[in-house]
C-alpha cells in the first residue's frame, strides 16, 4: 500500500503479497504450509474473547491454529501430546499468537518470520508448545522487548520484536536479546 504513495507500482514485486496471516477453515490450512520465505507481522493484539462476535469463526480458528500447532510439533520430531490436548489453544490465547502459529506453519523452510506481539509470547503457559517448537526448530535472531512502554499516552504495555528463521539452530546459538524498561 505505501508503494502506490511512493510511484512505485505493486506489480513490480509479482511476489509480494499482502493478506491477511489467518487461515480461519482447517481444510484451506493445508494449501498455505510451506508457501512464504518471508513473513512480517504486527498482528492485532487482544483476547480471542473479544476477537469477534461470531462464534463460528473463533472455533474454527481455533480449530485451524491447533491443527498448524499440532503438525508443526509432528514435523519438529517433537513427542505430540495425547489428541484431546488443546496444545494451549483457547480462548484465552491473545489473538496475536494465532498469526505467530500460522505465519510458522505457512512459513518455507529457512524462511524467515518477524513479529511484533505482546511480550508474554515468551512466559504465558499457552504458549508452551509454541516456545518448544521456536526453540527446537527455529533459530531466534533477535529479540527486542519493550516493557511497560506508552502506545498512547493512557496506555502502557509489554510489546516484544522477534526474527526468527525457520530452521535448526546452530551449536552454542546465542539469541542477540535486548529489554528496555520504560515505565
Amino acid at each position: 500500500r505505501l508503494a502506490s504513495l511512493y510511484g512505485v507500482s505493486p506489480q513490480m514485486f509479482p511476489n509480494i503479497v499482502m493478506r491477511s496471516g489467518l487461515v480461519t477453515e482447517a481444510k484451506q490450512l493445508s494449501r498455505h504450509i510451506g508457501k512464504h520465505r518471508l513473513i512480517v507481522g504486527n498482528p492485532p493484539y487482544m483476547r480471542m474473547t473479544n476477537f469477534s462476535d461470531n462464534n463460528t469463526l473463533k472455533e474454527n480458528l481455533l480449530q485451524t491454529t491447533a491443527k498448524a500447532l499440532r503438525s508443526m510439533i509432528k514435523e519438529g520430531g517433537m513427542i505430540p501430546p495425547r489428541a484431546d490436548d488443546n496444545l494451549g489453544v483457547d480462548l484465552s490465547m491473545n489473538s496475536a499468537y494465532h498469526f505467530v502459529i500460522q505465519g510458522l506453519y505457512q512459513l518455507h523452510g529457512g524462511g524467515r518470520l518477524a513479529m511484533v506481539v505482546p511480550a508474554t509470547l515468551w512466559t504465558n503457559n499457552n504458549c508452551d508448545w509454541l516456545r518448544k517448537y521456536m526453540q527446537q526448530c527455529c533459530t531466534l535472531v533477535s529479540v527486542r522487548s519493550f516493557l511497560g512502554h506508552a502506545i498512547w499516552k493512557t496506555v502502557k504495555s509489554a510489546i516484544t520484536a522477534f526474527v526468527l528463521i525457520k530452521t535448526l539452530p546452530p551449536r552454542n546459538h546465542k539469541v542477540h536479546d535486548v529489554t528496555q524498561n520504560r515505565l
